[in-house]
């Protein structure tokens, strides 16, 4: 079989993996279990899938199997285990979930593959989760089997389980296929077969027989915690672009070689990424009293004006709905914002701020996707192409914010949605600036960007530069400002 070297936490890992199909259909990325070998993933039941038009990738996780094996390294998984029980800090680990989801991340860049249906049974239904909500962009599709989201209350072995699952496997080969049968305790009494199982545990002994590797993967699944919160989150994000798609509001077209016209199937993973993209930049930026309030009505107004020209000089009639989105955006933004504003006396929330990137990210969803790529001109194509744009160049601070604090977290063995103190708010105060000086500085930035963008679809490019340059001066008089303050 072929072997992937792809970058990890450890600088690189070979992960052993096999294709089945052919790699021009849909693909399926099968994540096996706690100790489980791909193997596991019985030959039938992948060429079923094949037969149902799929292309098939199962490999070996970590420690397992014919992958990179960690000889040597320890962990201690019951202080891991204790720990995430009390809810205290966990133990340093020799890696988490979220780095076994990267090896599947780097498995699909080694075949040159975008997205695949993510498919994971037990611990591997853990790792699957973990890839969707850190990597979204790379997951057609989620199936998690016989899996959990890390919450206690839900889904805990029965205790005859668990001891055969925290079991040290015997060492010689006649033991540990005669132990099989202990697998009775989580499969199906009804179609168990004895004879089969044996078989499978041979098959997997000879070969790779390797124990070591289950305290390293045991520790990696209790210091990875919860998904409960997370996966909450996503689902009611992708719950939410679902309705957008069902009401076919969608990516139609990009302006490529001039102007093309997608796929539907591609169309509808450009509007749930852009959506989840946008929903998550927003709600990323909500760490102080009127931010996230202050820059969303910034980037309602720089898209409201570029909706109402495009329609008044351009003809567009469809971007009358746009409009009045963004409209209605900018009221409950002006509206909520004397009241947010520190001291606040109301706080906006994880429902509002997404609610306030759905908005934003629907605007301009709906403005493009409303448009006939055939009627557009190619003097047209100019601002046109800004609803694609826009909204990123907009949320430009929020943006660098999202990917600064994805790469910090993952980096450091963490949930991308784990918090810190380490935004790009949290390093203004750290300079010294008070809460109203760095609510404005982020305003200010904001508006450097977003505003001269809506005019260069409209005016010469000058106009847009004069314009970028008075809010960028205008940004550095309120950091000099603080500099004389605190001299």
């Amino acid at each position: 079989m072929p072997r992937a070297i792809v970058p990890a936490n450890i600088g690189t890992v070979e992960i052993e993996y096999e294709t089945l199909g052919s790699p021009l259909d849909p693909t399926i990325l099968l994540i096996m279990g706690f100790t489980a070998q791909l193997i596991a993933w019985s030959d039938k039941f992948c060429q079923m899938l094949v037969d149902q038009g799929f292309h098939v990738i199962r490999f070996d996780n970590r420690d397992c199997g014919l992958s990179t094996k960690l000889d040597g390294v320890a962990a201690d998984p019951m202080a891991v285990m204790s720990a995430f029980l009390e809810n205290k800090p966990a133990p340093a680990v020799p890696y988490t979930l979220s780095d076994m989801a990267l090896d599947a991340v780097g498995l699909l860049d080694h075949l040159g593959i975008d997205a695949a249906h993510i498919v994971g049974a037990s611990m591997g239904g853990m790792i699957a989760q973990t890839l969707v909500i850190e990597h979204p962009h790379r997951a057609r599709s989620l199936t998690s089997v016989m899996s959990v989201s890390g919450n206690l209350d839900y889904g805990a072995p029965t205790p005859e389980a668990a001891v055969v699952l925290l079991e040290a496997p015997t060492g010689d080969r006649q033991s540990y296929i005669n132990d099989s049968v202990k697998a009775r305790v989580w499969h199906s009494r009804r179609y168990f077969d004895e004879e089969k199982i044996k078989t499978d545990y041979a098959r997997s002994y000879d070969r790779s027989f390797y124990p070591e590797g289950a305290s390293r993967q045991l520790a990696a699944i209790y210091a990875s915690g919860s998904r409960e919160d997370a996966l909450t989150k996503l689902a009611g994000q992708v719950f939410t672009a679902g309705i957008l798609l069902l009401y076919g509001i969608q990516i139609l077209w990009l302006p490529i070689n001039g102007v093309i016209t997608l796929p539907p199937s591609i169309g509808q993973l450009l509007t749930v990424l852009i959506v989840l993209v946008v929903i998550n930049a927003v709600n990323f930026i909500d760490g102080m009293d009127g931010l996230a309030a202050g820059v969303v009505a910034i980037s309602g107004i720089a898209f409201f004006a570029f909706a109402y020209l495009l329609a008044v000089d351009y003809g567009f009639s469809r971007a009358g709905a746009p409009s009045l989105i963004t409209a209605v955006l900018i009221g409950i933004c002006l509206g909520f914002l004397p009241h947010n504003l520190s001291p606040a006396k109301i706080f906006m929330g994880d429902s509002g701020s997404m609610l306030l990137g759905l908005l934003l990210s629907v605007s301009a969803i709906t403005l493009t996707g409303q448009v006939d790529p055939n009627a557009i001109s190619a003097e047209k194509l100019g601002p046109t192409l800004l609803p694609l744009l826009l909204p990123f160049a907009v949320l430009a601070i929020p943006f660098l914010d999202l990917l600064l604090a994805v790469s910090r977290r993952i980096k450091a063995g963490k949930s991308p949605f784990a918090p810190d103190n380490l935004h790009l708010h949290h390093r203004l105060l750290s300079a010294g600036n008070s809460t109203g000086q760095t609510v404005l500085i982020v305003y200010l930035w904001t508006a450097t960007i977003a505003f001269p963008v809506t005019v260069l679809a409209f005016a010469p490019w000058w106009v847009a530069v004069l314009t970028a340059l008075f809010f960028a001066l205008s940004s550095g008089l309120v950091m000099k400002h603080k500099k004389k303050i605190t001299a």
